[in-house]
């Protein structure tokens, strides 16, 4: 065990910044979070030599004391919104689909349903059901998908058996549709491997090796008008998240994970950095970034800004 490192028989109590930065190193261990009880002071000095002596130092032993319980978090610390703070949030290499369950649970977040942009053909959905989520609002601009989208739904969120919605909502709902800023029509750019499509056309080197094989006419829907009874929004357009972003009630949400990258690959697309202005400019805090294994495509959460909690089905529309 490292000098000066010691175990205590009740958990630490850490904020946000403090907890994310140890579940970035849990991870790079390949250990869980609650090993690190209260070795965050010395996990702080060893980091200062980077990644490698991180990793290093957890592979001598320094996190094989048996702690108590799981750290919890301090919901009462200050969280600072502005950019120096959130730049500071940890980036891990890990998919959200399997990290989500975990986060709600640690920011003492209520599940009280989720809007998926992007929902493909509901590859995620059994993880939103780990989630708790008891409504789940999925939206995807591809027709193709619909079936697909209905059978996780019912293998997965209907046969868990959730408590219904506050509300009076419907558990389950798809919207065959893009998201925009207001209703309307788009083209749908569908390419041969169509979990790329997007209202945006793919610029090169992305159309070159997944081209545009069919151009669809899709309906045009705005977030704030089916985001009733939900406090989660997860996002991926394509390019076209600022327009999804636009569109949505912000005010209405606790969570937002919005998948970028940090180059535009559709013309006129959003990137990483364009992302991060506009929610910034909302208030909305970086907390964590999940880093695609393929290079330059990241899955960012952002929290919203400190407020009183209000349920989500109450929330002003």
């Amino acid at each position: 065990m490292p000098k000066n490192m010691r175990a205590e028989s009740t958990p630490r109590r850490l904020d946000l910044p403090q907890y994310y930065f140890a579940s970035s190193v849990a991870h790079l261990a390949e250990c869980d979070v609650s090993c690190l009880g209260t070795a965050i002071e010395e996990i702080g000095r060893v980091a200062s030599a980077g990644d490698n002596a991180i990793i290093q130092w957890c592979q001598r032993g320094a996190l094989t004391a048996s702690f108590s319980e799981v750290p919890l978090l301090d919901q009462t610390a200050p969280r600072p919104d502005t950019p120096a703070a959130d730049s500071q949030a940890p980036r891990v290499t890990a998919r959200w689909e399997q990290e989500l369950p975990g986060l709600i649970s640690r920011l003492g977040l209520s599940a009280d349903g989720v809007v998926q942009v992007g929902a493909h053909v509901g590859q995620e959905v059994a993880a939103l059901t780990r989630c708790g989520f008891r409504r789940l609002v999925m939206v995807e601009a591809n027709r193709d998908h619909a079936d697909a989208l209905r059978q996780q739904l019912t293998e997965h969120h209907q046969a868990a058996q959730l408590p219904e919605p506050d509300g009076g909502y419907q558990p389950r709902e798809i919207v065959l549709a893009a998201a925009g800023r207001e209703r309307g029509e788009a083209i749908l750019h569908v390419t041969e491997w169509d979990q790329q499509a997007s209202m945006l056309p793919p610029l090169p080197p992305l159309s070159a090796k997944n081209a545009v094989i069919r151009e669809d006419s899709t309906p045009v829907v705005p977030v704030r008008d089916i985001q009733h009874g939900c406090n989660v929004l997860v996002v991926d357009a394509q390019g076209a998240e600022l327009e999804v972003l636009a569109g949505a009630d912000l005010s209405r949400l606790d969570l937002a994970v919005i998948e970028g990258s940090t180059w535009a690959r559709y013309r006129d697309g959003a990137t990483l950095d364009t992302i991060a202005e506009y929610m910034r400019a909302h208030g909305w805090r970086r907390v964590i970034t999940w880093a695609h294994v393929r290079p330059n495509v990241d899955d960012v959460v952002w929290l919203a800004p400190p407020r009183d909690r209000i349920p989500s089905e109450t929330r002003a529309a």
